[in-house]
């Protein structure tokens, strides 16, 4: 494609979140998915928190985080499907990228997939959803991002001399 033209690089659907134990306490969570090693923390993986329907997994965090390990291919933009599954007020995730923040995803009690554009950091990548100051339980589900490199120039030495009249 064009320089600069985004692709997408990796989803995360959640199918592969552990389910041992007991799934519906908040706990630690680490789960393996497309070669990507996950981390949640305070977060249940039980049916009641499914976004869309008891088939289709997804991951409930309260007051804790989502983490990926280094991703390769840069990162564009981002998009993620959320809800509140319990009487929570809405609100919104921070989004860091690098360790930086580049974002707020918002939550409430709509189902919406929220994408956050314009990312632009090129190379290895470490995705982070964090919310370390509300109680509230959040559902995700369909993580996905594209893929990102600058714009490609090539350089070429002209000599041409330039007039500026009058001066």
């Amino acid at each position: 494609g064009d320089p600069g033209e985004s692709t997408t690089c990796g989803t995360e659907t959640f199918d592969n979140t552990p389910t041992s134990g007991n799934a519906s306490s908040y706990s630690d969570r680490n789960w393996m998915s497309n070669g990507i090693d996950w981390t949640a923390t305070f977060a249940r993986t039980d049916k009641n928190i499914n976004i869309d329907g008891d088939n289709n997994k997804a991951i409930c965090i309260k007051k804790g985080s989502l983490k990926s390990s280094t991703i390769s291919g840069g990162i564009k933009s981002l998009s993620v499907r959320t809800y509140l599954p319990y009487n929570d007020n809405g609100g919104s995730y921070t989004l860091k990228i690098n360790g930086v923040v580049k974002g707020q995803i918002p939550y409430s009690k709509t189902k919406e997939t929220h994408t956050i554009d314009d990312i632009n950091v090129e190379g290895d990548i470490v995705i982070e959803l964090v919310d370390t100051t509300t109680s509230n339980r959040v559902s995700f589900d369909n993580l996905s991002w594209t893929c990102y490199s600058p714009l490609s120039t090539n350089e070429t030495s002209k000599s041409q001399k330039i007039s500026v009249y009058p001066n």
